[in-house]
């Protein structure tokens, strides 16, 4: 499965650093979903299950600004 969005891909071999450098408060609790604004700000972060259009819903608003 491919996506057309940009997407992290772990290059750490220390886990926390790289929970760290998604979200300091984040436990490394997967599954996870962080979204940010095209200025890197975190807006929406969800630690469990997400569906396609509860995703889409949250999105959505960022992709006008």
């Amino acid at each position: 499965m491919s996506v057309d969005f940009p997407t992290y891909v772990r290059q750490t071999r220390d886990d926390e650093a790289f929970i760290n450098s998604i979200d300091k408060n984040w436990s490394g609790a997967i599954p996870a979903t962080f979204i940010y604004d095209r200025q890197g700000t975190l807006v929406h972060k969800r630690i469990d299950a997400l569906t396609f259009e509860h995703l889409a819903r949250l999105v959505t608003p960022l992709l006008g600004r």
